[in-house]
């Protein structure tokens, strides 16, 4: 079995897309069934994972960057050490509205109008 061109731009494709997307298992088995070569199953992967941990070390995937650019909440997988004591009661509100099944129309427009958050337990 020869070494072809073909298999060197497989190679830095795979590399440069796991390195901006950070994928690493799907994108192996997305080339492997692309391209019909399971004896690619073994660099392919090793070069993912050796890109991924490069593009780790100097910043932030491509997704993670587009996720704080457009602001939208996301919780991160580690979170703080204060976090970690807090319990439920530490951040609800004392003063709880809530809304019954069979509320009165009239009753649920005061208590939109009183309140100043959007979200009541029924």
């Amino acid at each position: 079995m020869g070494i072809y061109s073909g298999t060197f731009a497989l190679i830095g494709a795979a590399s440069f897309l796991g390195g901006v997307v950070r994928m690493t298992i799907s994108l192996t088995v997305i080339l492997i069934e692309s391209t019909n070569e399971i004896t690619y199953g073994l660099p392919i992967m090793i070069t993912l994972m050796v890109a991924k941990w490069t593009g780790d070390f100097f910043n932030k995937g491509i997704y993670d960057a587009h996720i704080q650019l457009r602001g939208v909440p996301l919780l991160e997988w580690e979170t703080d050490s204060q976090m970690d004591k807090l319990t439920a009661s530490d951040i609800m509100e004392p003063n709880l509205t809530y809304v019954y099944p069979h509320t009165r129309v009239q009753s649920l427009v005061s208590i939109l109008r009183t309140t100043v958050y959007h979200a009541f337990p029924v």
